[in-house]
């Protein structure tokens, strides 16, 4: 539901959903959990969990976003033949 939702309101639509971006998104939302973790815990360490919180969360969201902005739903991204639609 995550992906349809970004696909549609944070992308505009404007490129195709595909089976492909699916998995990549999420790949793409699996890896922003490592950042998010790995962050949270060398901030936690130093200067507390509030911070280290709002630092991880930070880390995943502009990873996540600048991925899915930079390569998952950039424009003019050419569809790979082995790509299937999804049906949104």
């Amino acid at each position: 539901m995550n992906f349809l939702l970004s696909s549609a309101f944070t992308w505009g639509g404007a490129v195709r959903v595909s089976w492909v971006r699916w998995a990549s998104y999420n790949s793409t939302a699996l890896v922003g959990l490592a950042v998010n973790t790995t962050v949270f815990g060398l901030v936690h360490g130093a200067v507390g969990s509030l911070v280290g919180t709002a630092a991880g969360v930070g880390a995943g969201a502009v990873f996540t976003y600048l991925v899915c902005h930079l390569l998952i739903f950039r424009q003019g991204r050419r569809i790979a033949a082995a790509e299937v639609e999804v049906a949104a």
